[in-house]
């Protein structure tokens, strides 16, 4: 059993960089990113730079628990339009340790790939982003299929919604149906040569995709 959505809180980052780590390690750009890491420098530096979003008041993190534990087995966030203070912006800019033995190659790819929505439009101080460049949106694999992750995301379209504002998101090929089918459109697309680390032709592709505002049913303003 599952419970409502809730808000994630600091002490649920532990649960919640165990979904990532599972979450991207069969991604075919993670994989040979990663290959030879060690598990504890892989959480060590995603948790540095997961954890300090818990300082920003734009960045709200949504998580689904299991019932009986309590554990995180599913999350997102959602990045809202904000101007930055300058105290917000210090915390935005810190630099994570960097993780032994990355492959610099791939990684450079990897944030090529992942951080492109401002070449679509993306304007922080205007527009919603959703969190799947993977800043991140992941669920258990033991409660996957069970439509937790369109629940998350249909939640962050509301929010949206009430705001009026358009919500964007980069998305990697195990995600972007699921973010089609709850309303976002591709606008562009990219894609990278991975077969130099073995890589497939789709591993190296992602997808920029928006989702504009709904207008709100009388009831729902209220």
């Amino acid at each position: 059993m599952t419970s409502e959505i809730d808000e994630g809180r600091r002490e649920d980052l532990d649960d919640m960089m165990s979904l990532v780590i599972m979450g991207w390690k069969e991604d075919g750009m993670w994989k040979p990113m990663m290959k030879d890491v060690t598990p504890e420098d892989e959480r060590g530096w995603i948790s540095a730079h997961f954890g300090k979003r818990f300082d920003l008041p734009n960045f709200p993190f949504l998580v689904i628990r299991e019932k009986s534990s309590n554990k995180v087995i599913a999350w997102t966030s959602l990045e809202y339009p904000a101007v930055r203070t300058a105290e917000e912006q210090k915390i935005e800019e810190v630099t994570e340790p960097g993780c032994r033995n990355i492959n610099k190659d791939v990684e450079k790819l990897f944030g090529k790939v992942i951080r492109g929505t401002k070449d679509i439009g993306y304007d922080s101080t205007k527009h919603f982003r959703l969190c799947q460049d993977r800043k991140g949106s992941f669920t258990h694999p033991d409660y996957q299929r069970q439509g937790l992750m369109t629940l998350l995301t249909q939640r962050c379209n509301e929010i949206a919604d009430r705001e009026g504002a358009a919500t964007f998101v980069s998305a990697r090929p195990t995600s972007k149906k699921m973010f089609e089918s709850c309303g976002f459109m591709i606008k562009a697309e990219r894609h990278v040569d991975m077969s130099p680390w073995g890589g497939t032709e789709e591993d190296g592709w992602n997808w920029y995709l928006v989702r504009e505002p709904e207008p709100l049913l009388k009831d729902e303003e209220a």
